[in-house]
């Protein structure tokens, strides 16, 4: 699933500037769409489309179990006014991600840079 991610974020969401991780999912769950209509087997669909659907649940796991680090790193960088977000392969989506979170509450300058080799 992971090397399948990644394989999909370099090919096809890298190129496209604006597009985070949320709309990667949705781009996935297309795509995997598309490869059952086209044959493949239904239980690897299923299969992955499981463990997609285990993602938010995880996600609020690991922030609940990282809250106070996150609230240590948040009065960290409370009076900052300005970001610059680095992302290199599957993680580039992530900088993109928190860049338009944080767009969402402050009005500074704020840059998403995506990472070479």
């Amino acid at each position: 699933m992971v090397a399948l991610m990644s394989m999909l974020v370099q090919k096809f969401l890298s190129p496209v500037p604006g597009l985070h991780f949320s709309g990667f999912i949705a781009i996935l769950m297309f795509g995997l769409t598309i490869a059952e209509a086209k044959g493949l087997n239904a239980r690897q669909v299923a299969s992955l489309v499981d463990e997609i659907s285990l993602l938010p649940e995880e996600i609020k796991r690991i922030l609940h179990e990282k809250q106070d680090e996150i609230s240590k790193l948040a009065k960290n960088y409370t009076n900052y006014e300005h970001a610059i977000y680095l992302g290199r392969d599957v993680n580039y989506p992530i900088a993109l991600e928190g860049l338009w979170n944080s767009r969402k509450f402050l009005t500074s300058m704020l840059t998403a840079i995506r990472l070479g080799n």
